[in-house]
């Protein structure tokens, strides 16, 4: 028996939330008011095993508590005359393949009280079953209550996991905006399941952190080559990196880097954003300066003045061990000899100031 004709009409949204733990973990709440009393057909779903240590379940609610969220989300709402059942017992069985006639693998009761909102899962790897990746199986549940209630309503739903909010012919198994419903193909020609809330969890490792970006962009200076790489951790990889607010000649790739030489100077609010394949996504701001190099000494700059060997030449700065030296045309430089440019090897003397960057911006430099 369905729930309420009219609530199956109404476009009720809840989050949805995905929870990863490994290749195969689906976990889909529903996103419409939609679904069935728990009292009739046995209600399932078919998925493809893409691990041999699973755990799985389905959404289900009593009907107070369901109501209760309807009332709080969309306040005004006609309340739904039907029976409550304080509690509920179902055969919970794990069949080989797809629908309803295969062999079943692991077979329990459990009974729920409530309040009860959530998944109702079994842990089929502490069970001792073992499935075989890229078979399908089927998660089913059955009301063996044996309760009889007015209007037929046992007080428990199972939702529906359908997304109609678009108005469009929505493909079996999908939401609008392509959410795969499970690991598999949807089952449509078996009575009585199709379109329920369901997930399925990897076992044999934890559960991943959640997604976060880290790493730092560093001042950057006209001019001058500039890379910068940022990383992701927790939640399931790939990830999708996008980027906003770039100061122009940077560029950001498709692994977290920022590279490029910029052109213009300033303070720039750059954006970044990383989702992983389960659509978790994070996000972060940086406040980027790009500097222009200048002989001024700023009033809270250290002064900074040494020797060494030059170690290493680029464009406009040398190495001296690890500390790199800028300079620019203003700059007073003394190569000393008859040389016209730092070489490897030469001794050098510098005076000047630290950079917000941490680099040194010569004010003198005497090479010999």
């Amino acid at each position: 028996m369905k729930f309420s004709t009219f609530l199956a009409t109404i476009l009720l949204a809840l989050s949805s939330a995905s929870g990863w733990a490994g290749s195969t973990d689906l976990q889909l709440v529903p996103t419409t008011s939609a679904g069935h009393d728990f009292n009739h057909a046995p209600i399932g779903q078919s998925f493809k095993a893409l691990a041999s240590s699973v755990k799985a379940g389905i959404y289900i609610a009593d009907e107070d508590s369901f109501t209760t969220w309807l009332s709080q989300t969309y306040p005004g709402l006609l309340p739904y005359p039907y029976a409550v059942a304080p509690s509920v017992t179902i055969k919970v069985q794990l069949l080989q393949g797809e629908g309803l006639n295969g062999a079943v693998l692991d077979s329990r009761n459990l009974t729920l009280s409530k309040p009860f909102m959530g998944f109702v899962e079994v842990d089929y790897a502490a069970a001792g079953v073992s499935l075989t990746p890229g078979s399908k199986y089927t998660l089913l549940m059955t009301d063996i209550s044996g309760q009889s209630y007015p209007n037929g309503v046992t007080g428990w739903v199972v939702p529906s996991v359908h997304d109609y909010s678009t108005g469009a012919s929505l493909p079996p198994g999908a939401y609008a905006d392509g959410l795969p419903i499970l690991q598999g193909a949807l089952v449509t020609d078996d009575a009585g399941i199709g379109d329920n809330a369901f997930e399925v969890l990897d076992i044999g490792g934890s559960m991943p952190s959640p997604l976060a970006i880290s790493g730092t962009l560093p001042y950057g200076q006209l001019g001058q080559p500039y890379s910068a790489t940022l990383t992701a951790s927790g939640g399931v990889s790939p990830y999708t990196w996008s980027v906003s607010g770039l100061p122009a000649g940077l560029t950001f790739s498709a692994d977290g880097t920022i590279w490029g030489t910029p052109t213009t100077a300033g303070t720039f609010n750059v954006g970044v954003t990383v989702a992983d394949s389960g659509n978790a996504t994070a996000g972060a701001t940086y406040s980027m300066v790009v500097s222009q190099l200048s002989c001024t000494k700023p009033k809270s700059a250290k002064p900074s003045k040494g020797k060494g060997t030059v170690a290493a030449v680029g464009v406009n700065y040398i190495m001296v061990g690890t500390r790199r030296i800028d300079y620019a045309s203003c700059t007073s430089i003394n190569y000393g000899g008859y040389a016209t440019a730092p070489a490897v090897g030469d001794r050098v003397e510098w005076q000047g100031f630290i950079e917000p960057n941490g680099n040194v911006m010569a004010q003198t430099l005497t090479f010999n």
